[in-house]
């Protein structure tokens, strides 16, 4: 029976090192990028390093060395394959776009505010909403102009109040982008 001998640890390093440039081509071909094949390089030294107990002595230790390499690429890829390359520009354009949810909830919000108001001040701020000019607005509801921009200015202000932070709900800022006589 023959027993093989355990590789010395400074013959097994020399032996490893001098893998290195037939490593880095082989993690080039696998990764494609010069710095993925690099960390693969380091990577695949790792893991023989820790599993020089099993290399047995004569084999060829570049052939053993390169399924080290290959079983840890594809673990690699296993462990990586549902992670998304995104830049920094691609990424910040996606935390700045609001989530739709919120702006819906506020908006159901202030469609129950407005439901809840008097019947004139709910009316101006409808026709407000619909760009209807006070002048028309008030000719509409039959009502003296001073009458018609109370009812608009008291709506706003109850609504105000209901809406978050103290804030205009988006709705009326919208108000005063498409009528801005409304505000008046």
């Amino acid at each position: 029976m023959t027993t093989i001998a355990p590789v010395a640890a400074c013959d097994f390093d020399r032996l490893l090192l001098g893998e290195t440039a037939g490593l880095l081509r082989y993690a080039r071909r696998l990764a494609g990028t010069l710095a993925d094949a690099e960390d693969l390089v380091q990577e695949t030294l790792l893991r023989c390093w820790r599993s020089r107990s099993t290399f047995q002595p004569g084999s060829n230790i570049g052939c053993w060395a390169r399924t080290v390499m290959r079983n840890a690429f594809i673990s690699g890829l296993r462990r990586h394959r549902h992670e998304v390359d995104v830049d920094d520009e691609v990424a910040h354009r996606l935390h700045a776009i609001p989530p739709a949810q919120e702006a819906a909830a506020e908006l159901s919000e202030t469609l129950r505010a407005v439901e809840r108001l008097p019947d004139g001040p709910r009316a101006a701020l409808r026709m407000s909403l619909e760009g209807v000019s006070m002048e028309d607005g008030a000719a509409r509801l039959a009502v003296p102009l001073n009458t018609y921009k109370s009812w608009l200015h008291r709506g706003r202000l109850r609504l105000s109040g209901k809406s978050t932070a103290g804030k205009m709900p988006a709705a009326f800022a919208v108000t005063k982008l498409i009528c801005p006589s409304a505000g008046q």
